[in-house]
């Protein structure tokens, strides 16, 4: 498990972190959350799912996008650690740093990970300091602890409007029917558990008002680009068979066509 500490000047005043350049911390993460916000730009490269929420009860679920149909695997990194994908989620963007409950309130505090390879107690050449020769906090700090504040809003909106649609019933189990292979392993044995999708037939019976009611919310939206997203699962088949290629030193320096590899269609608009 990551370590945070909770940012201080007595502890961090010589700190520093280097810029984010690689996602290597994200390497074994199948799945990574969202905000309802990221859902337009995530579209053309990410399929959404619903996990349900951990330390939460039962019926609370997050929305999230899927990197990979293994566990512990994150398809959209390249084996140096650059990011495919495209759009980087939110969740990644903020990275060593997160805003955590103290424990002896529910006041949210801005933590560290000081076990991540971008840390250093010490600041290093190149690196950006926490706090400036006056003990307040650096810009970057400033910065950072404004983006986590906006990104926890958005969390709040989107776990309502995911809550909405549990309540409603149109959350199902999801047995994704894995085709591929990952080397010599079948994926078919060691899928992800847990995921959740959209019923679509019970979305269709919905009455008028209740319609409306998710409409209102967003929660309407969040349902309906779920299922546009599952046709990203293509891609993601697409993104096992580059990495084999990688992996197998075929082609070691390849770029990736995204437009490629998420099925993006030719020839549709022409002018």
């Amino acid at each position: 498990m990551p370590h945070y500490q909770a940012l201080s000047r007595q502890q961090h005043q010589y700190a520093g972190v280097q810029p984010q350049s690689t996602f290597n911390f994200a390497a074994h993460q199948a799945v990574i959350p969202v905000l309802a916000e990221e859902v337009p730009h995530l579209l053309p490269t990410m399929a959404l799912v619903f996990v349900p929420a951990q330390a939460e009860p039962a019926a609370h679920f997050q929305l999230m996008g899927l990197q990979s149909f293994l566990p512990d695997d994150n398809l959209y990194l390249h084996p140096d650690g650059r990011w495919l994908g495209g759009y980087q989620p939110a969740a990644y963007r903020g990275h060593p740093f997160k805003l955590l409950p103290e424990e002896s309130s529910d006041r949210l505090v801005l933590c560290v990970q000081t076990d991540s390879p971008a840390f250093h107690e010490q600041s290093e050449e190149g690196d950006h300091s926490l706090f400036g020769a006056d003990g307040q906090p650096s810009e970057l700090v400033s910065n950072v602890l404004e983006f986590l504040r906006q990104v926890h809003q958005g969390q709040q909106m989107t776990s309502k409007a995911v809550d909405q649609l549990a309540q409603a019933g149109l959350l199902e189990p999801w047995k994704l029917n894995v085709q591929a292979t990952a080397g010599e392993q079948d994926m078919g044995q060691t899928q992800l558990q847990g995921l959740y999708r959209i019923n679509e037939d019970k979305l269709k019976q919905l009455s008028g008002a209740e319609l409306e009611n998710l409409a209102r919310s967003g929660a309407l939206s969040l349902a309906y680009s779920q299922l546009l997203s599952t046709h990203r699962l293509t891609g993601l088949a697409r993104l096992y068979d580059l990495r084999q290629k990688i992996q197998q030193q075929l082609a070691p320096q390849q770029e990736v066509d995204l437009d490629r590899v998420f099925g993006a269609e030719e020839d549709v608009f022409k002018f």
